[in-house]
């Protein structure tokens, strides 16, 4: 089995930054810095921000994670409660169940007043070694 290691391709390729996971949790941070993840209309493009939380709730899952287990999504739902533009974001991740065959995981996302732009869920399907 992997070792899980962040940060991962993605969030280097994506600018995520790791500022703190410890069991059941997880803190990061997206500067963004440019429009290249812009919409049409000129703000960040909703796929992006559930890209970082995803990310956000999956590495607060994998703190959990005993020797040779593993996980995947099985489905993500997000909430999009603010425009986001060039600015930084902070995402706090939750372990809110971790069960045997099943995770519940949740997603707060905030700029940089406080405001909530998103909250998200996630569930999640352990994967035990043979």
């Amino acid at each position: 089995m992997r070792t899980t290691v962040f940060p991962s391709n993605c969030d280097a390729t994506m600018g995520f930054v790791t500022e703190e996971l410890k069991e059941g949790y997880s803190r990061w941070s997206w500067t963004i810095a440019d429009d290249r993840f812009n919409n049409p209309i000129g703000t960040v493009h909703g796929g992006f921000l559930a890209v970082f939380a995803d990310e956000v709730m999956g590495s607060c899952m994998a703190t959990t994670l005993n020797e040779g287990e593993s996980f995947t999504t099985a489905e993500l739902k997000i909430n999009y409660m603010k425009p986001v533009g060039q600015e930084t974001i902070k995402g706090e991740g939750f372990v809110i169940r971790r069960g045997g065959h099943i995770g519940f995981l949740e997603a707060r996302l905030a700029n940089a007043d406080g405001d909530l732009v998103a909250t998200a869920t996630s569930t999640v399907v352990m994967i035990h070694p043979d």
